[in-house]
């Protein structure tokens, strides 16, 4: 069975048939079935999901195995993937229907048991990575935009960044130095690479990446390229960046 994660975050799951003859009727849960002979589970996720939605699925990732206690006590192999799917790129051949729903809905949502059980043990360490990953990809266009009111809002309210140039603390000192910043390097392109998650909960996260900047300066073509260190916290249910550090 395949659970698919969005870029943003929520999963996108298979409504299936209100049919008392199968398994767990009328229950949202992954994209699968039975594997047939001579098939690798792997294999038998590819061809399942293809049948049912029209997708091809390169390289499933492993997830777990669950047994369907509630259903037909069969062993299930779970696999997920992260972004790539959209609502409209499937064409579905079997089921009620699918839906994007993120994991604040799951309480409300009838979920096969054994999916919810997996969702909760094993992925949800995967939905928060792709949150922060698309958070911080915000970030960077945010910051390339060089329009200081859409940066603003993901950063703390008490953040405290830390540049090459000095130290500066709260919202308003911070958007000084971005807009003296902005100001100086004219056309500019800034890019975040080779992004690692440290640590994360819910409420924190930690990460580091190179980041990569090019632009015009005095008139002339001009680059750089350093390492970064963001502390991220939620607030009022989403996510600011609490502290940064650039080094070159």
């Amino acid at each position: 069975m395949l659970l698919i994660v969005t870029e943003d975050g929520s999963l996108l799951l298979h409504h299936r048939d209100d049919n008392p003859k199968i398994p767990n009727p009328d229950c949202w849960a992954g994209f699968g079935g039975a594997v047939e002979g001579g098939e690798t589970i792997e294999d038998a996720v590819r061809r399942e999901v293809r049948e049912e939605t029209g997708l091809q699925i390169a390289d499933p990732i492993f997830l777990t195995e669950a047994v369907d206690h509630e259903g037909d006590g069969r062993t299930v192999s779970l696999f997920y993937i992260v972004g790539g799917v959209r609502p409209e790129d499937i064409d579905l051949q079997e089921g009620a229907g699918i839906g994007v729903h993120t994991i604040e809905d799951l309480p409300s949502l009838k979920i096969t048991p054994f999916v919810r059980r997996a969702i909760y043990a094993h992925l949800l360490p995967a939905i928060l990575t792709a949150k922060l990953t698309a958070f911080m990809a915000g970030y960077e266009r945010a910051a390339t935009s060089h329009d200081v009111q859409q940066v603003l809002p993901l950063i703390a309210d008490d953040a405290v960044y830390w540049f090459t140039d000095g130290s500066y603390y709260g919202r308003e000192d911070i958007a000084r130095a971005l807009e003296r910043t902005f100001a100086t390097i004219q056309d500019e392109v800034y890019e975040i690479r080779e992004l690692e998650w440290l640590a994360m909960t819910d409420e924190f996260a930690a990460c580091r990446y190179r980041f990569l900047w090019r632009g015009v300066v005095d008139g002339q073509p001009s680059s750089g390229r350093g390492r970064g260190t963001n502390v991220l916290v939620k607030q009022g249910g989403s996510w600011r960046v609490r502290h940064e550090h650039l080094s070159y």
